[in-house]
């Protein structure tokens, strides 16, 4: 008996070999990319698989950080397939790098400071390494390394940034620059330039404290400089000890001799310390004085009782001191006793007596240290009695009669009464008993006797006086009876003798004779 075998063959599909991409590390930043590289690619299809793999792309930010197996497969028209598989590693992004020290470690420096700073180095990242760069005033970047001193011509701004870099082609694992450190540059500070004085005056009185109502001001601040101060009273010669503390001293007399100056120091960043400057200047003058000096009204030595006495304009003499009033009083009993101070210039009736009549002034409610003054005496007046009328004059002729026509006059000026001051005697005569009068003249007046009791009359009296003295009232000084003219004759012998007896004059020469009211005449 014969057994037959029935065989199934089975065809062994051809292994096709196969070649994966290299291994990749990759940042967790890079975008999606192709997977390429997989062999043999064609004809047929080859499929990439695997965690963050969709449509041939890769996404690092889907896989998310760790190594990742991706397989490569691929199909043939036999259709006969085979795979390979490679490794994805996602990392984290690199870390930038930071600052260590820099130095100066303050945010701002002064022009001429060189600055540096050293930094903690980087991470991660894909084959990366640091680099630097430092930034002058806003200028292009140059490279920058680690503590070296830069920025000497800086006039702004230092700025110094680092960057993780370098890294792996196609890796994505990049950072951008970061400042690690900067500087804003100031100005080198200058000298402050400005101050409140005190007392606020240019000129201040001897021995008055003089000081500053804050702290000195202007110029360049530096940085965290602080201000020191000194003064000197005999206008720079000789300097106080420097001091953080604003100067108070006493003021000295003279021009610009009162002096606080002002400077920054113990500045940090490379600021300097400053010159001094100036910021307060008192001229210094005396302590006022008593006025010694003023206008009087009236200008005389002497004035008449009841006079108005005062002065015009404002006194002088003696040191003026800074910004002083006056203050005056009077007396009227020659400083026995005085009115009460006032800043009116004082108007009184002058009294009798030598010295007796007075006006002070002194300085008060001054400013800038300066005392009110003592008293000074700035006018006097001696004071006299009013004028009265002449009392007294010598009649010529010395009769209490005269003869019709004759002249009549007085032997000199008229005296008596008081004279007053400046005044001058005026005189008016009458014929008539003192019903008409002559118009008055400085003239004595001489004048023809008219007939009558008391006709004939010469008053006086004192006028044009100064000094407050008043006019007088007239006087009479002298008076003429007037006898009318008439005439007897008589003839004498020898040896005969004849008393006239208007005249009672006694005539003994022989002789004929004309008596014309008493007036003879020899014939």
């Amino acid at each position: 008996m014969v057994v037959l075998q029935l065989l199934t063959l089975v065809t062994e599909p051809i292994q096709i070999a196969m070649t994966c991409p290299a291994d990749q590390i990759v940042c967790i930043a890079s975008p999606a990319y192709s997977l390429s590289g997989g062999l043999p690619d064609a004809p047929g299809t080859g499929v990439y698989s695997g965690t963050g793999v969709s449509a041939g792309m890769f996404d690092p930010t889907i896989a998310g950080i760790g190594v990742h197996t991706i397989t490569y497969t691929y199909t043939n028209l036999t259709p006969c397939s085979n795979f390979c598989t490679f490794t994805i590693e996602v990392i984290a992004q690199p870390v930038n790098p930071t600052l260590n020290t820099q130095s100066p470690a303050l945010p701002s420096v002064c022009e001429g400071t060189t600055v540096s700073a050293t930094f903690n180095a980087g991470s991660g990242g894909n084959g990366c390494s640091d680099d630097y760069i430092v930034i002058i005033d806003g200028g292009a970047p140059v490279a920058y390394t680690p503590g070296t001193p830069v920025g000497g011509l800086a006039t702004s701004t230092i700025v110094i940034q680092g960057r993780r870099d370098n890294c792996a082609v196609n890796s994505g694992c990049t950072e951008n620059y970061v400042t690690l450190a900067s500087w804003n540059v100031v100005p080198q500070p200058t000298a402050p330039t400005t101050a409140v004085m005190s007392p606020a005056l240019s000129t201040v009185c001897a021995g008055t404290i003089v000081t500053l109502g804050g702290a000195a001001t202007g110029g360049n601040a530096g940085l965290s400089c602080s201000i020191e101060y000194r003064f000197s009273d005999d206008g720079g010669a000789t300097w106080s000890t420097a001091s953080g503390t604003i100067p108070t001293f006493t003021a000295a007399d003279g021009v610009g001799q009162n002096i606080i100056e002002a400077r920054r120091v113990s500045c940090q960043s490379g600021c300097n310390s400053t010159a001094w400057n100036a910021v307060a200047i008192w001229d210094g003058i005396p302590q006022p004085g008593a006025p010694t000096t003023a206008t009087k009204d009236p200008a005389f030595a002497s004035v008449c009782v009841g006079t108005t006495l005062t002065i015009s304009g404002l006194p002088s003499g003696g040191n003026e001191g800074a910004g002083c009033g006056f203050q005056y009083r009077f007396s009227t009993n020659g400083g026995s006793t005085w009115s009460s101070p006032s800043a009116t210039v004082p108007s009184f009736s002058a009294v009798n007596g030598v010295g007796m009549n007075l006006i002070q002034a002194r300085r008060n409610n001054c400013q800038a240290g300066c005392s009110t003054s003592p008293w000074g005496t700035i006018a006097s007046w001696d004071g006299v009695p009013q004028p009265t009328a002449p009392t007294t004059a010598t009649a010529s002729p010395a009769s209490a009669s005269v003869c019709e026509g004759t002249t009549v006059t007085l032997a000199g000026p008229a005296t008596g009464g008081n004279d007053g001051i400046g005044c001058s005697i005026e005189y008016q005569y009458s014929t008539d008993g003192g019903t008409s009068w002559s118009t008055a003249s400085t003239s004595i007046p001489s004048f023809a006797a008219v007939t009558g009791s008391g006709m004939n009359i010469i008053q006086a009296r004192r006028s044009s006086c100064q000094a407050g003295c008043d006019e007088t009232s007239w006087n009479t000084l002298a008076t003429w009876n007037g006898t009318a003219l008439t005439s007897n004759t008589t003839t004498l012998t020898e040896c005969d003798s004849y008393t006239w007896a208007v005249n009672s004059t006694n005539y003994t020469q022989s002789g004929t004779y004309t008596s014309v009211s008493g007036c003879h005449s020899e014939i």
